[in-house]
């Protein structure tokens, strides 16, 4: 990143670094003149421009700086070197972590239906072994069947809403909102539905379904995706499954309904996704290249 400073009246150019021109209508590209220098925009653009920061780096960056200024905060060349300080601190740090990108293919996790069971038996209890807490529980287990039983993910859950849940005709269905603002809708089973209503009724409340617990056991406002993960985690790691991950949940939804005989184009609609070849890099289908539906077809 490179600064150049304005030549203030009656100072000399200095000797080294790029020469300006002498013509005012005929600035190097780099280099503006001092009547339209603006250090705030002078710092963004350099942001941009810099080729060695990732797009949510300079994202981020560019975000603080208007938060600076709205704030009170002021770019004037007095403060231009602590701004730029901060956006070298930003890119060292960007430099300096190294993220460790598994090669290969990971295999994917889901449960069977007796692990899925246990997953859920799990929240009746804590990890001491001694009865869990009722409305721990209950929220535990809503939480997980949220993801597991609804497909949803976990920034899913955590924003679905009791007036998310409608009826139609004898099926209760959830509206949801996922990637790309995309709805969907889901149906659920009875029992997920009926475990809905247990639940607001415990908690007396309207809004988001789905809360974490203060000390005493009362339902705040909201949960995170942070607090559905530990969840996951915390009862995972009772049933043998310490790296159980909320996604899991969502993938045992989908292999579960494909082992019922789903089809995949159901499946590819309930999970959200933008086509059945997602779904099945989802499950890590593979086309069968061997026996094909059109071996069956009259031609």
């Amino acid at each position: 990143m490179r600064i150049y400073a304005s030549i203030k009246e009656g100072e000399k150019e200095p000797e080294t670094g790029p020469k300006m021109s002498r013509n005012d209508n005929n600035f190097p590209s780099e280099i503006l003149p001092f009547q339209s220098f603006d250090p705030g925009e002078f710092v963004v653009r350099t942001i941009q421009n810099d080729p060695t920061l990732q797009p949510s780096t300079k994202h981020q960056s560019m975000k603080a700086i208007e938060n600076y200024l709205v704030t009170g905060g002021s770019a004037t060349p007095d403060t231009i070197a602590t701004i730029q300080a901060a956006v070298f601190r930003t890119q060292t740090l960007q430099n300096a972590i190294k993220i460790w990108q598994p090669k290969g293919e990971k295999a994917h996790t889901w449960l069977s239906y007796h692990e899925a069971e246990q997953l859920l038996e799990a929240c009746n209890s804590r990890s001491s072994g001694k009865k869990e807490f009722e409305i721990i529980a209950l929220r535990d287990r809503l939480a997980i069947c949220l993801m597991m039983a609804a497909g949803l993910r976990r920034e899913e859950g955590a924003s679905i809403q009791f007036t998310d849940i409608i009826k139609r005709d004898k099926r209760s269905v959830l509206n949801v909102t996922g990637k790309g603002a995309k709805s969907r809708a889901v149906p659920i089973s009875d029992r997920l539905a009926e475990a809905n209503i247990d639940w607001q009724f415990l908690i007396d409340a309207e809004g988001l379904i789905l809360r974490s617990l203060g000390r005493n056991k009362e339902p705040k406002d909201s949960i995170s995706t942070t607090g559905l993960y530990n969840i996951v985690q915390k009862r995972g790691s009772m049933t043998g499954k310490p790296d159980l991950q909320p996604h899991d949940l969502r993938r045992t939804y989908a292999e579960l309904g494909r082992r019922a005989g789903v089809p995949i184009s159901q499946i590819s609609k309930l999970l959200g996704h933008a086509s059945i070849e997602t779904t099945q890099e989802f499950l890590n289908i593979t086309l069968d290249l061997e026996t094909t539906i059109s071996d069956f077809v009259p031609f």
